[in-house]
């Protein structure tokens, strides 16, 4: 079954090279309290081969202000996840304001743009501020990924691939036995169509020789 096998072999690899995309959010009290649309509390050199890098997220991060200190980052996220994809959300501002701000990194520029549109929008009570970001967000350094957890999860996970491509086979195969059965079921119908229609030209030549 050449299909079915690279099929099969198709999945098991996609497993093994898998990115991971995460999307997650950070609360950030010590961070600077004023309303400038800034996504770090300081400047750094940029190398020039980052520098487009870092422009290109720079353009896909926006500033949110006025927001109510009871808003949190999973329900801003759910607020502007109808712009696109957002990669990143960080929380800025001290929780016993009645305010706080936030900056969101968006998938694409063109969400970015687009959650432009919500500026003014009331979020729990407050109209939110919604506007370009001059920084990316700065984000803590990412968590090393355990090898031993790495492969017991692509363990279970070609478990599964395991098990759905076995009930795809035991489908296909039933399928398989469904059109063969009714091959010969056909084959069985024309050969009983042909003992008959022998049988009606035994009869007629009978009858003519008895007319004869």
């Amino acid at each position: 079954y050449p299909l079915r096998r690279q099929r099969q072999m198709c999945i098991r690899d996609s497993i093994n090279t898998m990115p991971t995309a995460t999307v997650s959010s950070q609360d950030d009290n010590a961070t600077t309290t004023t309303g400038s649309a800034s996504g770090s509390s300081g400047s750094s050199a940029v190398s020039p081969s980052n520098n487009s890098e870092k422009m290109e997220e720079i353009a896909r991060t926006v500033y949110v202000g006025n927001i109510n200190s009871q808003i949190t980052a999973q329900q801003l996220i759910a607020f502007f996840s109808s712009c696109g994809g957002i990669n990143y959300c960080r929380m800025a501002g001290d929780e016993s304001h009645p305010t706080r701000f936030a900056f969101i990194e968006f998938s694409t520029i063109e969400a970015a743009h687009k959650s432009m549109l919500l500026n003014g929008s009331i979020l729990l009570d407050r109209p939110v501020r919604v506007n370009h970001s001059k920084n990316p967000i700065v984000k803590p350094p990412p968590k090393p990924v355990d090898p031993r957890e790495k492969a017991a999860t692509q363990r279970r996970l070609l478990r599964v691939v395991d098990s759905i491509n076995s009930r795809i086979g035991s489908k296909e195969d039933k399928d398989r036995d469904r059109d063969r059965d009714r091959d010969r079921e056909r084959d069985r119908e024309r050969e009983r169509e042909r003992e008959r229609e022998g049988e009606r030209k035994r009869k007629g030549s009978r009858e003519r020789k008895r007319e004869r």
